[in-house]
């Protein structure tokens, strides 16, 4: 159960740091400003420099452990 919630954020804070940096992500910048969500540039440093890294290695680490813990090889190639 709970390696489903962690999976779920690790996934949702990496779009949500890749939304508010425009420049990195020029397709997900104009979804973004599609969906009005404009105001995440204001937090691009931080999304870019500190979240992303930090949800991507989360993300990691949950994958990580599932593949540890059903022996999946082919979750483990890739």
């Amino acid at each position: 159960m709970i390696n489903k919630v962690l999976d779920k954020v690790g996934s949702g804070g990496v779009w949500i740091a890749a939304l508010s940096c425009t420049a990195c992500f020029p397709a997900l910048g104009a979804l973004a400003s599609a969906l009005g969500l404009g105001f995440l540039s204001h937090f691009e440093g931080i999304a870019v420099n500190m979240l992303l890294p930090i949800f991507a290695s989360l993300a990691l680490l949950v994958n990580l452990f599932n593949w540890y813990k059903n022996k999946s090889h082919v979750r483990g190639v890739l």
